[in-house]
């Protein structure tokens, strides 16, 4: 947990004179809450498969084949937050593609999670 800590206090301070979503759209506010829910069921969908006694592993070379709940759940901050700065950065066109393709993404992973026995529970 402190790796996500560490990495939400860096990241929020790179941005923190500039107004959260300003001139964002209320469609590209909605896609980026889209988003987010699709970034926390892989989160989700991701730490229940992830014991060794499962035998499985994490396909993402930068966050190792087993990681721990910390290194998982700071990637998954890193990501929430890097996902806004990008789309903050984008212009408008640019920003709603982005924001269609990203949760696609993390819905596909969290669909492979639960094709492999995954749960999402809270």
């Amino acid at each position: 947990m402190r790796y996500a800590l560490v990495i939400l206090l860096l990241l929020c301070s790179l941005h923190a004179e500039a107004e959260p979503f300003e001139n964002w759209t209320p469609t590209e506010k909605a896609l980026f809450a889209a988003t987010q829910l699709a970034l926390l069921a892989d989160y989700k969908s991701t730490s229940s498969l992830l014991y060794p006694d499962r035998g499985y592993r994490e396909l993402n070379p930068l966050i190792g084949e087993q990681p721990g709940n910390d290194r998982l759940a700071a990637w998954f901050v890193g990501l929430s937050l890097g996902h806004y700065f990008i789309a903050d950065y984008l212009g408008h066109e640019d920003r709603k593609t982005y924001l269609w393709i990203v949760p696609s993404i993390h819905a596909a992973a969290t669909l492979n999670n639960l094709s492999l026995g995954a749960t999402i529970k809270f």
